[in-house]
């Protein structure tokens, strides 16, 4: 069974995204996603052979803007951390892990409950117009699986970089928007079955068997 890739979630799942903002804007999203409400701006010019850890935080603000583009009560923690390295082909890729903690509607009984969000990101950037932009992912990323994990999912194709910045803000929100429930339950929540008191009518078979005995 072929599974979606992220590309496939983000056209099927999500609307187009609004064209990101020229370079220089705060609130432009690097990684084309278009998420101005979470942007942390990475500079990868100067990354180092060894790499970079980096970890980023929603503020009250910024939770507040993210959940109403989800549809949440609220986003009352929003974390990002990644390990950012830079690949001989020109690639620079970003692993890490978003966690959010979460507050949702269930479907069910309509109650508001809280939720924890996790999500493993591993996404290749390359900058627009390089040639690296149609390099295939590096092999074990996931844009690509090993050769030996068994599935059939398509490599997703590097997202782009303007002048050597990752919105890692963008990302994040992606990522924790990819990851939720469309249909959240609250533990223990059913469905009841609804039985009516009203009694039922008679058959007419039943009618008839009364008159015929009298």
């Amino acid at each position: 069974m072929k599974s979606r890739s992220r590309q496939d979630k983000r056209k099927t799942d999500f609307p187009p995204a609004p064209a990101a903002k020229a370079s220089g804007d705060k609130n432009s999203s690097s990684n084309g996603w278009g998420l101005p409400c979470f942007s942390r701006s990475f500079d990868t010019t100067t990354l180092l052979a060894t790499g970079a850890d980096v970890e980023i935080e929603a503020n009250a603000q910024e939770r507040t803007a993210l959940a109403d583009l989800d549809d949440l009560v609220g986003i009352n923690r929003l974390i990002g951390r990644f390990h950012i390295t830079k690949h001989s082909n020109g690639l620079v890729n970003v692993r890490g892990h978003v966690q959010a903690e979460v507050t949702q509607i269930c479907v069910i009984s309509l109650d508001p409950f809280d939720a924890t969000i996790e999500a493993e990101v591993d996404v290749n950037f390359a900058e627009e117009g390089s040639t690296s932009a149609h390099v295939p992912a590096p092999h074990g990323t996931s844009h690509g699986p090993s050769h030996d994990s068994g599935e059939d999912q398509e490599r997703d194709p590097p997202d782009l970089m303007m002048n050597g910045a990752i919105d890692l803000g963008a990302l994040a929100a992606e990522f924790l928007a990819l990851s939720l429930d469309p249909y959240p339950r609250k533990e223990g929540a059913r469905f009841e079955e609804i039985i009516s008191e009203t009694p039922a009518a008679p058959s007419p078979f039943a009618i008839l068997g009364k008159i015929t005995k009298k």
